[in-house]
């Protein structure tokens, strides 16, 4: 292995936040310290260049959802086309706007269902108790018409 090479990879995993990472988490091949060939030097590029794409993009869409919330406030109505054309002008990839404004639609619509859910349990509460209260009082109908019954009968003995 070159001197070139072997600077190379210990850069990398200096410059590592994970460097105390087990080994598990090195590409297979890779002993970790040093690498026994070119091809296992270029596993461990690989390797940690993935690492970086994936912290990239989850940067990528944190910017995204930020810039979708702000665009898109409360009470707010701008199209989904211009919101597309501003946030590419701001250099960000299509593809993660769009996955960023589904994560934040699904958000929306399971907030919207808890919504829907407690209304509705609400609602039966509510029927519930009209429920009730209608027979509270349809008794206390019929009681007070019974009354009347027995008063009407009491007096017509009384006139006899």
């Amino acid at each position: 292995m070159t001197h070139q090479s072997s600077a190379f990879i210990s850069d990398l995993h200096r410059s590592s936040s994970h460097q105390s990472a087990s080994l598990s988490a090195l590409p297979s091949g890779c002993c970790g310290e040093g690498c026994d060939s070119i091809f296992d030097s270029r596993n461990l590029t690989k390797f940690y260049q993935v690492r970086l794409f994936a912290t990239q993009s989850d940067r990528l869409a944190a910017q995204a959802e930020t810039q979708i919330k702000r665009r898109m406030g409360i009470g707010s109505h701008i199209s989904e086309r211009r919101l597309m054309d501003d946030l590419t002008r701001m250099g960000m990839n299509e593809s993660i706007i769009l996955q960023e404004k589904v994560s934040l639609l699904e958000l929306k619509n399971e907030e919207l269902l808890h919504q829907l859910n407690e209304t509705d349990r609400k609602c039966c509460e509510f029927a519930t108790e009209a429920q009730a209260l209608m027979q509270a009082v349809e008794h206390e109908l019929e009681v007070t018409v019974r009354v009347q019954e027995l008063r009407s009968q009491y007096e017509r003995q009384m006139q006899e």
